[in-house]
């Protein structure tokens, strides 16, 4: 090997062991973000949406406004439309993120409101309760634009024989 390619090999590992080295520091943040959680209720059988099924969520509270009060009172219920859409809209939901220092890691999470919930719907069995704050929910959440988040949940129905 020529001392010209020893140079230029050894120059590309200085510069890369310096990139690692800056880019190893951390910043760790907290933040907040309108987490639109959107259940749609569908046929299991047609996949066709159902409107006027119920889903009933039980609040154990979390980190957004109003959390507290929905715990208090121990959930609320949501119909859905004809689209079989049911929303509810979690006001500055806590969102924690890790950036490494060169800002090629991004790291960011949204947490999870404390909710378990079942649907139902007239001529259907009547879901088992299901956890929201799940790995199976948590990766389902997106990023729709800079302070807000949307997860949506497809439920399918079984109808009653």
């Amino acid at each position: 090997m020529s001392k010209w390619t020893l140079r230029v090999l050894l120059g590309v590992v200085v510069v890369a062991l310096a990139l690692g080295a800056i880019d190893s520091g951390r910043v760790y943040w907290v933040g907040g973000t309108d987490l639109e959680v959107q259940f749609v209720v569908v046929d299991a059988g047609s996949g066709v949406p159902i409107t006027g099924a119920e889903v009933t969520v039980r609040s154990g509270g979390g980190w957004y406004t109003g959390a507290d009060q929905e715990r208090e009172a121990g959930g609320f219920a949501l119909p859905t439309d004809t689209n079989g859409s049911a929303c509810r809209v979690c006001r500055n939901n806590w969102v924690v993120g890790e950036d490494s220092g060169l800002g090629f890691t991004h790291i960011r999470s949204v947490y999870m409101p404390r909710w378990s919930f079942r649907v139902s719907a007239p001529g259907y069995l009547i879901t088992e309760p299901a956890i929201l704050d799940q790995p199976e929910f948590q990766v389902s959440v997106r990023r729709v634009s800079p302070g807000a988040d949307k997860l949506e949940i497809r439920v399918p129905l079984h109808r009653l024989d």
